[in-house]
């Protein structure tokens, strides 16, 4: 065998196999994606358990709700929890939103109608000041987050 052929051969062999590692490396990159889908499911549905298990275990955040929900007065300390309570849930609302654009979340698992009720003070639990905070820190929010919720708000 000549020189030249076995250099043809050669050449093919190389681009024979960029061409499978092109192939493996689309499948897994298909693979790592489910994967980071299933992690945002995953991680979307815990955010909603410990919301739940917080209230679960606390008897003094549950009866700060049902307070909210009697209108009652609340002292200053009170109204400081208020607001760190419902930043949170605007804190988790973005997360969830950021997972949804990136394609992470389909709109089928964006909870988006559970935070309109909820900035609406409709939903399953009493929420009479989240529009004020939803408000005084929307400027700071990411602009696609705050036109997504506003549009709905409307």
């Amino acid at each position: 065998m000549d020189l030249d052929r076995i250099n043809r051969w050669l050449t093919l062999g190389a681009n024979l196999g960029v061409v499978i590692g092109i192939v493996f490396l689309a499948y897994e990159l298909r693979h790592n994606s489910a994967l980071l889908e299933a992690e945002a499911g995953r991680q979307l549905n815990q955010n909603q358990i410990s919301l739940y298990n917080e209230m679960l275990a606390s008897p003094e955040l549950t009866e700060f709700l049902a307070k909210l929900k009697r209108g009652e007065e609340l002292t200053d300390a009170e109204k400081i929890r208020e607001r760190a309570f419902y930043s949170r849930l605007i804190l988790n609302w973005k997360w969830e939103f950021a997972e949804y654009r990136s394609g992470r979340l389909g709109q089928d698992q964006l909870p988006d109608l559970a935070w309109i009720a909820l900035l609406k003070n409709e939903g399953f639990m009493p929420t009479p000041g989240l529009r004020d905070v939803w408000e005084a820190g929307k400027k700071n929010r990411e602009p696609d987050f705050a036109a997504y919720i506003d549009s709905r708000l409307d």
